[in-house]
């Protein structure tokens, strides 16, 4: 069987107490949730062109099997239970699409590893924190306008 392999990370940054009361003020027909996977989604979207730029092409499939989104397998949910209220945002190879990526990622003890993954990650952490804090924000706006304009569209 099979082992999987996964990064998982927790950020904090400044500016953080903001977001959190920005969130917790908006309207409660709109989810905090959907604001803060719409954010971290449209964060992940350089790592994952990246990592399918550094994807060996031998057949193509691998770079074609690479995704982001937010519902997690029930593997995946059992290695990282995640607290009430938490959002989690998967990057990376879908299992059930291709199922030799971490013999790729890590190398076995006849192959060498051809990492795809991990430099992705590498070229973009830094930037990724600014771009949630930025993107979380830009969310909330957008947000508030769509919330104001229905509003306005009922009372008119």
């Amino acid at each position: 069987m099979a082992t999987q392999w996964a990064l998982k990370v927790r950020v904090q940054f400044d500016g953080g107490r903001e977001l959190e009361r920005a969130l917790e003020e908006l309207p409660p027909s709109v989810s905090a949730k959907t604001v803060m996977r719409r954010a971290l989604l449209k964060a992940g979207e350089p790592i994952l062109r990246t990592a399918r730029a550094l994807a060996p092409k031998k057949t193509g499939r691998l770079g074609i099997s690479l995704g982001s989104g937010t519902v997690l397998s029930k593997r995946q949910r059992a290695l990282f239970p995640a607290p009430k209220g938490e959002v989690q945002v998967y990057v990376g190879v879908s299992p059930k699409a291709n199922r030799y990526a971490h013999l790729l990622e890590f190398g076995t003890r006849i192959a060498r590893a051809r990492p795809f993954m991990r430099p992705a990650w590498d070229a973009h952490k830094i930037g990724t924190l600014e771009t949630i804090r930025d993107l979380m924000w830009i969310e909330i706006k957008k947000t508030w306008v769509r919330y104001v304009k229905r509003q306005a569209a009922r009372k008119g």
